[in-house]
C-alpha cells in the first residue's frame, strides 16, 4: 500500500497545474482541516477547534479528498505525511 501511494504521490507532483508542493491547490483552511484529520480528530472535534459548524468540515474534507483523489480521511493523512517527508528530503 505505502508503495502505491508513493508511486501516487509521484504522479501527482509531476502532473500540470499543481502548487508549489505537488497537491493541487488545497485552501488554506482545507489544508488546516488536513492537518487535524492527521492529527486523527474527527469531524467534531475539528468543528469545535476551528469554531465552524461540523457540516462545514464535512465540505472541506470531502473537497480535500477530491483534491488529493482519494477516498479515505487515512489516505488523505497519509499522502500529506509522505508529501511532508518528501518536501523535508529535498530540502
Amino acid at each position: 500500500m505505502v508503495a502505491a501511494l508513493l508511486r501516487r504521490l509521484n504522479a501527482v507532483a509531476h502532473a500540470p497545474g499543481l502548487d508549489h508542493d505537488g497537491t493541487k491547490a488545497l485552501t488554506p483552511r482545507e489544508r488546516q482541516v488536513a492537518r487535524l484529520v492527521g492529527e486523527g480528530l474527527s469531524n467534531k472535534e475539528i468543528a469545535r477547534q476551528l469554531c465552524i459548524e461540523v457540516t462545514t468540515v464535512k465540505n472541506h474534507v470531502h473537497n480535500m479528498l477530491r483534491k488529493l483523489d482519494v477516498s479515505r480521511r487515512g489516505q488523505a493523512a497519509a499522502y500529506l505525511q509522505a508529501e511532508r517527508e518528501a518536501t523535508t528530503r529535498t530540502r
